[in-house]
């Protein structure tokens, strides 16, 4: 069973908490350009007195809720990795492009799974082509 953007972003999510506290202000600006993040968050990311590695780790939390509740979470989830390789460092592109390939795969295996073929009964076919019932 393919699993779920939430659930692939929550797999990398304490390498990417570990790397991203060293290029937080950086991280967090390219997110919040792309209005991943709100102001608020963004702010706290810039201005908060906590340190970057707990900082880190609520914008990782912030990101993962925001994923789970998104309409469209791998839409979302592109978006997020987008920006991260973007401006990140390379040790983020590599959680990056890991996380990437990871989905592309559940998203394939997504797709084959519910590629089910269905064969319709003779009735359903006869009927649908007005020869049921029809006696030569």
């Amino acid at each position: 069973m393919a699993k779920s953007a939430s659930d692939l972003f929550r797999s990398i999510s304490a390498k990417l908490k570990d790397s991203i506290s060293s290029d937080l202000v950086v991280v967090s600006t390219s997110l919040y350009a792309r209005s991943l993040i709100t102001t608020q968050l963004h702010e706290e990311m810039l201005e908060g007195l906590d340190s970057n590695s707990n900082k880190a780790a609520k914008l990782v939390t912030v990101l993962q809720e925001n994923l789970h509740a998104h309409t469209n979470p791998e839409t979302y989830l592109q978006k997020v990795c987008s920006a991260l390789k973007e401006k990140g460092q390379k040790q983020i592109v590599d959680i990056v492009n890991e996380l990437e390939h990871t989905l592309s795969i559940s998203v394939v295996q997504a797709i084959k799974s519910s590629s089910i073929s269905i064969d319709e009964p003779e009735d359903t076919l006869s009927a649908a082509d007005g020869t049921q019932g029809i006696q030569n």
